[in-house]
């Protein structure tokens, strides 16, 4: 019996389109777009063996389950991030940042703990995640070591949500004037000392001062702005010793603690710096401690 040439068609068409169909899946593999857990012996860059819980990196002989990625690699956190916010400011090669879809996690990890930040790198619990660029086989975890234990954890699941960074932060270190010479603060003194200060810089680390003139709530500086601009922001998250509810603004906006409005000095170029408790001399310029009194009403 004759077949005719056109029988053969559709099988043909049918027989190309697969093969077609498993090219393209050659050329543009699916993803696998899940993480996965590993409980494994941490090993540092010292060649140290560690251990892990929460946030704690200790020596120790006993395995940790913690993240890697689809390839085995492991993931970390740094320890100086806020939800959502890097502040990772080094070689990108050395850390870089994890981005990918997750869509699956393993057992002890929620789904709904993972999201991305603005420019896509993923988070657990707030914490945006990283890869070590000295990890160079599945499973390492050198990272955990560096620089020293504890800056790099892995990703483990008892690990606490990262917190909120603060509108404006604590630092404890030697005010140093313009002048040169070394002061301490207790409260409105301002006095030749060599011993720490806790004050509030912003999120940068500018210092924050109050001027002694001024009053609950009012301004009575007219000098030049750029010598000692209004500090405006808003504040919702505080460093520990310092309350939400001592802070508030002026009508234009400046933020006050109890009461005193706050200001930069035009002379600090870095952070850290805390030239302006000597300008014009100690005492005029105070930095803002907690242990500040209110402010006068006008």
């Amino acid at each position: 019996m004759k077949i005719t040439n056109w029988f053969y068609y559709p099988l043909i068409l049918t027989l190309f389109t697969t093969l077609l169909s498993c090219q393209n899946n050659d050329d543009n593999p699916a993803p696998n777009l899940s993480v996965n857990a590993k409980t494994a012996q941490l090993v540092g860059a010292d060649g140290k063996n560690y251990i892990q819980s929460g946030l704690t990196v200790s020596e120790g002989n006993t395995a940790t389950t913690f993240l890697v990625d689809d390839k085995e690699m492991t993931l970390y956190i740094f320890i100086k991030d806020f939800a959502g916010i890097s502040k990772y400011t080094g070689a990108a090669a050395t850390w870089p940042k994890f981005t990918s879809s997750i869509t699956s996690v393993p057992s002890g990890f929620s789904l709904s703990d993972f999201s991305t930040t603005a420019d896509g790198q993923v988070t657990y619990k707030g914490w945006p995640l990283y890869h070590y660029g000295g990890d160079a086989n599945p499973g390492d975890t050198k990272g955990i070591s560096v620089p020293s234990p504890g800056v790099w954890p892995v990703v483990t699941s008892d690990l606490p949500a990262a917190s909120v960074e603060p509108d404006v932060k604590a630092s404890t270190a030697q005010l140093v004037g313009a002048d040169g010479k070394n002061y301490t603060q207790a409260g409105l003194t301002v006095s030749e000392g060599t011993n720490t200060t806790t004050f509030l810089t912003d999120k940068e680390g500018r210092t924050l001062y109050i001027f002694i003139n001024d009053k609950n709530g009012v301004s009575n500086y007219t000098g030049a702005a750029a010598t000692w601009p209004k500090f405006t922001a808003t504040i919702s998250n505080v460093p520990d010793g310092f309350a939400a509810s001592d802070f508030g603004t002026t009508t234009d906006g400046q933020v006050t603690y109890k009461g005193w409005p706050l200001y930069y000095y035009g002379g600090d170029t870095n952070p850290g710096d805390t030239k302006g408790v000597s300008v014009p001399n100690p005492g005029v310029w105070p930095a803002v401690t907690s242990d500040l009194p209110t402010a006068t009403n006008p």
